[in-house]
C-alpha cells in the first residue's frame, strides 16, 4: 500500500505595517532559521501585518492551494487560493492566532502552521485612563461649581454692603432732615443755610 504524502506549510516571513521588521523589540524569542517571532505583543499603532507562507510538496509544487484563518477576528477558513501572502490592516486590539494550511492536487490539507500575536489596547481606551478622565472631569465640574458659588457670594456680599451703606446714608439723611425740621419748628424765623 502506498502511503499518502501530505504537503507541509511554513510561515516564511511576517512584516509589520508592510515593512521588514526587527522583531526583537516586540518579542522575547524568534523561532526557526526563518526567525519568525514567537507571541509578539504589539502596540495599538502597529496593527497591520503582512504574512508570507510557503508550501512544500514533493509531488505537485505548481498546484498548491492555501487556506488560512485568523482566530480572534474571523474563525472560518478562507476559500482555497494560490496566493502565498495575506495582509491584515487595522486590526483592533486583542489576542490573535493566525493559521495556514496547504494542499496539493494529490493529497488533502496539511497540518496548519500557527502564528500567535497580541495587539495592545491604546492607553486612551484602558480602564485606568477612562477612570482618570472621569475623575478629572468630576474635579473640573466641582471646581466650576465652587467658582460660581464664590462669585455669587461676592455679588451677594457687595449687594449687602451697598444695602447697608444705602440704609445708613438714608438713615443719616432722614435724621438730618428730622433735626432740621425740629430746629425749624422751634425757631421758624431761623434760616439754616
Amino acid at each position: 500500500q502506498i502511503k499518502k504524502e501530505f504537503p507541509q506549510v511554513v510561515i516564511s516571513n511576517i512584516q509589520l505595517n508592510l515593512q521588514e521588521t526587527d522583531w526583537n523589540q516586540w518579542t522575547d524569542s524568534l523561532r526557526g532559521y526563518l526567525q519568525i517571532p514567537v507571541n509578539p505583543v504589539l502596540p495599538s499603532n502597529r496593527n497591520s501585518l503582512g504574512i508570507f507562507y510557503k508550501g512544500i510538496s514533493f509531488r505537485d509544487y505548481s498546484g498548491l492551494e492555501y487556506t488560512y484563518k485568523l482566530n480572534g477576528d474571523n474563525n472560518s477558513w478562507s476559500p482555497p487560493q494560490k496566493s502565498n501572502f495575506v495582509s491584515f490592516v487595522g486590526l483592533p486590539p486583542g489576542k490573535y492566532e493566525f493559521m495556514v494550511k496547504v494542499k496539493d492536487s494529490n493529497a488533502g490539507w496539511s497540518e496548519p502552521d500557527i502564528f500567535s500575536f497580541e495587539i495592545l489596547t491604546p492607553f486612551w481606551q484602558r480602564w485606568w485612563f477612562i477612570l482618570l478622565i472621569a475623575l478629572l472631569l468630576g474635579y473640573l465640574i466641582f471646581a466650576l461649581f465652587q467658582f460660581r458659588l464664590h462669585e455669587q457670594l461676592v455679588v451677594l456680599n457687595l449687594r449687602q454692603k451697598l444695602h447697608r451703606d444705602l440704609h445708613d446714608d438714608i438713615g443719616a439723611t432722614l435724621s438730618s432732615i428730622k433735626v432740621y425740621t425740629e430746629v425749624l419748628q422751634d425757631d421758624p424765623g431761623n434760616s439754616i443755610i
